[in-house]
């Protein structure tokens, strides 16, 4: 047979019933119930019931939506409280600062790499000339090949190959005028200063030679008739002045511009019965051209689109850097009157921290969308709110539990 005792609180006992001999009545809430089981065999086992950890009551529906919300908050967002570094204003304001300055001068460096259109670009070129020749004689079937000493009296003609050639760095559109020259001179060898006979003739001459890209061949034969020349100074070597020396260049003449310049020469003697022919060429590497740069390239176009990305980034940056300057200077914007509403019309059930909040404990935390939630959660769970300004646009209200924390973020909106 078993019997069962019923221990209730002398508090309690002073609400019971008079009329009721046969029942007591106790609250279930607050009441420990120990069952002691009569045996004949076994000694009385005692069994009580330890009351469960309260969970907050929620007594209407309303109260059950927030638990429902909360809890799918929970599961969404398995988050812990953690220190979080806030950047002040004048930090961010340095920053956006400095990057502006940054994006400004790369975009200014291409803008002016764009419009570097049209102005001269230094390009590297190598030159070189020669000068192929070959001595014919009065029979018209044979040549004498170039550097021998040849008899003036079997000449008839020799011909003459002018070779030019320039290797550029970059392609180049060549715009070259030219033109060869025969200058025949008769003069006292004595004095070399006093020319006695002089007369220049244009052989050739080619005013418009258009080439473009990296290599420009120039090659011109000439056929030069010794005696003609040798007619010309006859009538100066009939005085029989054994010192008079007679001669014919010819020359090739680059023109640039109003200037000319001689790349090649061939100086054949007209006096004397033997001699030999002698050449002048050159030879320049590594030279430097100022070349006007007249096209629009994909460099161009590149640099142009570089700069257009980084200017669109520097406004970005500059339309929110000014955004937030005037966020932080206005004296009472939406937020501010919003933060001193909340803070007047709830201060009894909110707390301040002043130095910003953070939890001692590793706790799971539930966003809420507004204030009015965290204002039913506080009814419900019986916690202060906690107030914690963030920086000038963001602000913390945090009701904590024992093992959760709810948290509303109110923050400065456009």
């Amino acid at each position: 047979m078993n019997n069962k005792f019923q221990f209730i609180n002398l508090d309690e006992s002073d609400k019971l019933t008079e009329n009721d001999n046969s029942n007591e009545i106790i609250k279930e809430k607050d009441e420990q119930i120990i069952d002691i089981p009569i045996s004949d065999k076994e000694e009385p086992i005692l069994e009580v019931s330890i009351p469960e950890e309260k969970q907050p009551i929620f007594d209407n529906k309303e109260d059950k939506e927030i638990k429902n919300d909360t809890d799918n908050n929970f599961l969404n967002n398995k988050k812990t409280l953690k220190r979080k570094i806030h950047i002040s204003f004048e930090a961010r304001l340095l920053s956006m600062l400095f990057l502006i300055f940054i994006l400004f001068l790369g975009a200014c460096y291409f803008i002016l790499k764009t419009i570097n259109y049209g102005n001269d670009e230094s390009i590297t070129y190598n030159e070189k000339t020669n000068i192929y020749y070959e001595v014919c004689l009065n029979n018209e079937q044979e040549c004498l090949d170039e550097g021998l000493e040849y008899d003036r009296n079997i000449i008839d003609k020799i011909d003459t190959s002018f070779d030019y050639t320039v290797e550029y760095s970059a392609n180049v559109e060549s715009n070259m005028s030219y033109y060869i020259t025969a200058k025949t001179r008769v003069f006292d060898r004595n004095r070399l200063d006093e020319v006695l006979f002089q007369e220049e003739e244009t052989l050739i001459n080619n005013d418009n030679y258009t080439n473009i890209g990296k290599k420009v061949n120039l090659n011109e034969t000439i056929e030069i008739d010794y005696n003609k020349y040798i007619n010309k100074i006859t009538p100066y070597l009939a005085k029989n002045v054994t010192e008079l020396y007679g001669e014919i260049q010819i020359s090739l003449f680059l023109k640039e511009g109003d200037d000319s310049r001689e790349v090649s020469s061939l100086v054949i003697p007209l006096t004397g019965n033997s001699f030999h022919i002698s050449k002048n060429v050159i030879s320049n590497e590594n030279q430097i051209i100022e070349v006007p740069s007249n096209e629009w390239n994909d460099s161009n176009i590149n640099y142009a689109v570089i700069a257009s990305i980084l200017i669109v980034f520097c406004l970005i940056i500059v339309y929110r850097c000014a955004r937030l300057v005037i966020l932080v200077t206005t004296t009472r914007n939406s937020y501010q009157k919003t933060i001193q509403n909340i803070l007047s019309e709830y201060d009894r059930l909110i707390v301040i921290a002043r130095d910003g909040y953070e939890s001692n404990e590793d706790k799971k935390i539930i966003k809420l969308n507004s204030f009015e939630e965290l204002l039913k959660t506080r009814e419900i769970i019986q916690k202060p709110i906690i107030y914690s300004r963030v920086n000038n646009i963001k602000s913390d209200f945090i009701v904590e539990d024992n093992e959760k924390l709810y948290k509303y973020t109110l923050k400065e909106r456009n």
